[in-house]
């Protein structure tokens, strides 16, 4: 599908999205990790408990029940209580699809409707799907300068789903946090929400629309030898008619 759609209102929605932070951390020798050790944590030793589930698990804090997850093509570390499989895998196929430049595997999991207009309006349309896709392999490649790069962990640090973001905007008035995530938490969400209504309709919108979690990821990148630390990342997993979809 193709949106034409130009509205202000899309317009405002888009630059509150397009200023969500995107932050890399230069490779050096402070970010250099053992493989192994990269992919040994605490969190490995929790997930490997055999916790029974509580009632007031939703009490707790995101981050703690971190699991590791290797079933996938790209090892997720994230707090379990918080994602479906389904989530952790569109999460881990989006990256691997970058990874490897597989723009069949990133049409699979990339929120089409997001892209459409992305590509639109961050770049005025002179990039297509493929090109996208090479700038993001670019990106990353540069970071350990070299075009063999593996992603070797991806570790969701943070989530934040429709409803908490509904609740924390009504009570956005009383914060007094500035910090980038506080802002993403409050608008992001609801305004991805909005482009999507814009674009589709409240009809697609009441139709299609499963939900949204806003989640930040720590990568990892191996170039072959070490493991480095790069850059975190914000992004959007949005279930759609009951499929996972990526916007980032």
């Amino acid at each position: 599908m193709k949106y034409t759609a130009r509205t202000p209102r899309i317009m405002a929605i888009f630059a509150v999205l397009l200023m969500l932070p995107f932050s890399t951390a230069c490779s050096d020798e402070d970010s250099t990790v053992d493989s192994e050790a990269a992919n040994s944590s605490a969190a490995d030793i929790v997930a490997s408990l055999d916790f029974d589930d509580s009632e007031n698990d939703d009490e707790i804090e995101y981050g703690a029940m971190m699991r590791t997850n290797t079933d996938y093509n790209i090892t997720i570390e994230y707090d379990k209580r918080f994602f479906e499989e389904g989530e952790i895998e569109a999460l881990s196929s989006y990256f691997y699809a970058i990874q490897t430049e597989d723009k069949k595997l990133f049409d699979t999991y990339a929120a089409e409707f997001y892209m459409d207009y992305y590509l639109e309006n961050a770049f005025g349309g002179l990039l297509d799907t493929d090109a996208y896709i090479t700038q993001q392999h670019e990106t990353f490649s540069d970071q350990v300068d070299t075009d063999d790069f593996i992603f070797s962990l991806l570790s969701v640090t943070s989530c934040i789903d429709d409803e908490d973001s509904d609740d924390a905007s009504s009570t956005a008035a009383d914060s007094s946090d500035d910090s980038s995530n506080a802002d993403l938490d409050l608008e992001g969400v609801p305004a991805l929400k909005e482009m999507f209504i814009e674009l589709e309709g409240e009809d697609a919108y009441d139709e299609y629309w499963d939900g949204c979690k806003f989640i930040t990821v720590e990568v990892s990148l191996n170039d072959g030898e070490s493991t480095y630390v790069g850059g975190t990342i914000n992004a959007f997993i949005v279930q759609l008619n009951g499929s996972y979809y990526i916007c980032a």
